[in-house]
């Protein structure tokens, strides 16, 4: 990930599942620290492995597969501060979660979190269900995105017994409600360049979304 300050943070760097390294301000060439460069790492006291992390602003949000922690740059000579801000909310895959205007929202091993400067279980109606309907053996395919125009963070995964991810899982964050549903998708991407949301299916076709057609029997 890319920091707010302009460095590059290598999760699991080394491969060491807890080791946060970073470049030299501005040169993604430059990783061996010395006294003329910012280059430097963490390693982060953890009993889990890094996942993904998301810019916010509060910080660089790092998500373990167990807990959540959060960089706060302090400039030289430590350039980074650690601090782990939540336990037992780790993220169930690399793709997650997902950025918004006031945090970040991302799927858990058995419930949704929310980082809004600090770390909460969101309450929510429908998690009994996808938590038992979830093919954890295809996590890592597991996705997130957010539909700005409606207020959603959509999750795409795999339900039980699938190997692509056919089933999803739409939080709306304006009004705290829940949908699930059906569809084979496998990433979205939010409109902005483009006039409407994106959204791929497992075999590499894309669909504009929210144009309000049916196709095959969903509502795209």
């Amino acid at each position: 990930i890319a920091t707010s300050e302009r460095f590059v943070f290598a999760l699991g760097a080394g491969g060491n599942g807890r080791k946060v390294q970073w470049c030299d301000q501005e040169d993604n060439t430059d990783w061996t620290p010395s006294a003329t460069n910012l280059s430097g790492d963490f390693e982060l006291t953890s009993s889990g492995t890094l996942a993904c992390g998301e810019r916010t602003r509060y910080g660089t949000l790092l998500l373990t597969t167990t807990d959540a922690h959060l960089a706060v740059y302090q400039g030289p000579p430590y350039v980074y501060g650690f601090e782990r801000i939540g336990f037992g909310c780790g993220v169930i895959g690399p793709q997650a979660s997902a950025s918004l205007d006031n945090g970040v929202a991302w799927m858990g091993q058995g419930a949704f979190f929310l980082f809004d400067g600090t770390v909460k279980k969101l309450d929510s109606t429908v998690s009994d269900y996808i938590f038992t309907n979830i093919n954890y053996q295809q996590a890592a395919k597991i996705t997130s995105w957010v539909n700005i125009d409606y207020q959603e963070v959509w999750w795409q995964y795999p339900s039980e017994g699938a190997s692509e991810c056919d089933s999803y899982v739409v939080w709306n964050f304006r009004e705290n409600t829940w949908m699930i549903g059906e569809l084979d998708r496998s990433i979205g991407i939010a409109n902005g360049v483009f006039e409407y949301p994106l959204m791929f299916d497992s075999s590499g076709y894309f669909y504009d979304h929210e144009v309000g057609f049916n196709y095959d029997g969903a509502l795209i």
